[in-house]
């Protein structure tokens, strides 16, 4: 035999080597190990909690497992399933593990558990202890707590309130808080739950020394808006009440409250620095409408938000429609007197006036007249008061009314001079003084 025939034997048989290899690899690759899981009994945040937990379900889809792999995830189903019900207080569930080898040429191991997560564990105890704040404010924070003896345990709601607690604490001032026992204890034999809270408040911190920053207004009257008073307990509730105090008062864009470095000692000081950005000075606004009943008409107004260093306020508008050349202004000064209280004093003006024609009282002919009223006013505005729902803005003020139009006219200014002197003298001057009266009056 040829050498040239031995070579080509050697490469058929290599060649089939490589074949017989890919053939076995093939079937290998196809018939690889997944699972399908199902979690029975389960919804909700208990479902995803027990999903999220099951090895074998985070696992399921990977093709590099073999039937000893699927096996082992499926024996820690059942304790990953019990971990995840604990948070939620089921602490003895009835758990039915189910796992089917692939069949009739299928790929997928099928996983089943059923789950009867049975009766939440109770709380039997819930010991909060406070100590070294008074018994209003240790009652006070117990008061905010939807954890209670008899509730069932859940350790979601039970972090949720601990934190809540502790951020309750150090908003009272005692910044350094913190617990020594944050502890949740389950006898399963009674399958009772003991909750114990114990918070160290350490050192309480009180209000140091409150400067401004601005450069506006007097620091006296900036001192009648502080809610914050040196020495008091610090609370941040207080913070948010005087950033609320300010910001309503219209002067201030923004207001920043920073808090120093505390001062040294038994009830360390925390300097307060509020930072001031003032609104711009004037404000100007206009408008320009027009109506199918009142035509065209414009409407502008200028206010002052601030005159000098103590607050004052002046507002200036008018109006003017094309009906019936109705024109209108408006003239106010603000002083206020308590800010935090909302008492102040106001002094006002306002003009009216329109065209009344003939025409306007269905009258085929006539003349026409101009009605102007005037108004003067002084009022004081004292605290507003909360009704149930309800706000009662209260104001006493006194205004000088003075009014001024003439009827006679439009019923008979068509007439001659002589004529409608006749007319006047024969219904006399009281019934003429109704018709075009000068009218003035005080009214509280």
């Amino acid at each position: 035999m040829s050498t040239n025939g031995i070579g080509v034997r050697r490469r058929a048989q290599w060649a089939a080597v490589v074949l017989a290899c890919t053939l076995l690899w093939i079937p290998a690759r196809g018939i690889a190990d997944t699972v399908d899981v199902v979690i029975e009994g389960l919804s909700g945040d208990a479902l995803i909690n027990a999903q999220a937990s099951l090895s074998i379900m985070q696992r399921g889809a990977d093709d590099s497992l073999d039937a000893e792999a699927v096996a082992e995830l499926h024996e820690r189903a059942t304790a990953e399933i019990r971990r995840a019900l604990e948070p939620f207080g089921y602490y003895r569930p009835d758990i039915a593990a189910e796992l089917t080898a692939p069949a009739n040429g299928a790929v997928s191991w099928q996983a089943v558990y059923r789950v009867e997560p049975g009766a939440r564990v109770r709380i039997s105890k819930l010991d909060i202890e406070l100590p070294g704040l008074d018994q209003p404010q240790q009652q006070a924070l117990r008061d905010t707590l939807t954890l209670t003896a008899g509730a069932p345990l859940d350790h979601r709601q039970y972090e949720s309130e601990k934190q809540n607690l502790l951020r309750q604490v150090k908003d009272l001032g005692y910044l350094d808080a913190r617990y020594v026992v944050s502890r949740i204890e389950v006898d399963l034999d009674r399958y009772v739950a003991h909750v114990s809270l114990e918070i160290d408040p350490e050192r309480l911190y009180v209000i140091g020394p409150v400067t401004f920053e601005q450069d506006r207004f007097a620091p006296e009257y900036l001192a009648r808006y502080l809610i914050l008073e040196e020495g008091l307990p610090f609370n941040r509730a207080l913070i948010s009440q005087q950033r609320v105090a300010l910001s309503k008062s219209g002067y201030f864009q923004e207001v920043d409250i920073q808090l120093g470095e505390p001062l040294q000692g038994d009830r360390p000081a925390l300097p307060i620095h509020i930072l001031l950005t003032t609104y711009k000075p004037n404000r100007y606004r206009g408008r320009v409408g027009w109506g199918t009943d009142t035509d065209f008409g414009v409407q502008a107004d200028w206010t002052r938000r601030y005159l000098g260093r103590r607050g004052h306020q002046f507002t200036l508008g008018g109006t003017a429609v094309q009906d019936r050349d109705r024109l209108a202004a408006d003239a106010s000064y603000v002083i206020p007197l308590n800010p935090i209280s909302g008492h102040r004093l106001e002094f006002a003006a306002r003009h009216e006036s329109k065209e009344l024609t003939f025409e306007d009282v269905e009258l085929d002919e006539g003349g026409e007249t101009r009605i102007s009223t005037n108004l003067f006013s002084a009022f004081w505005h004292l605290p507003n008061r909360q009704l149930s729902d309800f706000e009662w803005v209260r104001t006493a003020g006194i205004s000088l009314v003075e009014e001024d139009y003439d009827v006679f006219e439009v019923l008979f200014g068509n007439l001659p001079n002589f004529a409608q002197s006749a007319i006047i003298e024969a219904i006399g001057p009281k019934a003429y003084n109704t018709l075009a009266p000068d009218f003035e009056a005080v009214v509280p």
